[in-house]
């Protein structure tokens, strides 16, 4: 689901993107598209903890724990 968002400019110090669906994921990647001069970029992410059941192939020890990759599904 890739997204693109405007990156601040000059003299505005930050922006602020919200996501428009939620999703579950385990990695983001961040590609910058443009700039000028020498590329530099900060980002933060802010979430919450997956509460729902685990994808194929990952399993949950407890309700409190986050989900693990079971390498059994491969064998």
């Amino acid at each position: 689901m890739p997204q693109i968002f405007e990156g601040n400019r000059e003299n505005v110090p930050e922006r602020i993107h919200y996501l428009t669906k939620p999703f579950v994921s385990r990695y983001i990647r961040i590609h910058p598209i443009n700039w000028r001069g020498r590329v530099s970029m900060r980002i933060g992410l802010l979430g919450c903890r997956h509460k729902g059941s685990c994808g194929d192939g990952f399993f949950r020890i407890n309700n409190q724990s986050s989900c693990g990759k079971s390498d059994a599904r491969r064998r």
